[in-house]
């Protein structure tokens, strides 16, 4: 999950009275499907964040008001969580902070070295 600066937030389910994109996407992760959703407007009460999964249900919800490019970023970011989930690493105290260098970091060298655009993402 994408949050503010100060790691604190943990959102349990995005925030209410917003707009769903009919944008929507399928993904697996071992095995298990994971549903991405679009949403115009912001996820929290503070808008801080751009992204967030939501591993009892296996759903990313992404900011639709970002650029595509910013979307993309945000997908794999939200995916790390899903495959950190997955693994198994939250039973173990994964620290957040690490979690999400590990998130940040996937996701800009999967931009870098699959020359993934704006052009080719087609969700």
């Amino acid at each position: 999950m994408c949050t503010d600066a100060t790691n604190e937030t943990r959102l349990k389910e995005p925030a209410r009275g917003f707009l769903m994109s009919k944008r929507s996407e399928r993904y697996t992760i071992f095995g298990k499907t994971v549903r991405v959703f679009y949403k115009v407007g912001p996820l929290n009460k503070e808008d801080t964040l751009r992204g967030y999964y939501d591993p009892e249900n296996k759903v990313i919800y992404i900011d639709a008001r970002q650029s595509r490019q910013e979307q993309l970023q945000t997908c794999i970011h939200e995916l790390v969580h899903g495959l950190v989930d997955r693994l198994g690493f939250h039973q173990t105290n994964f620290d957040h902070n690490l979690e999400e260098l590990l998130c940040e970091n996937v996701a800009e060298m999967m931009l870098e070295n699959f020359n993934i655009s704006k052009k080719t993402f087609k969700p």
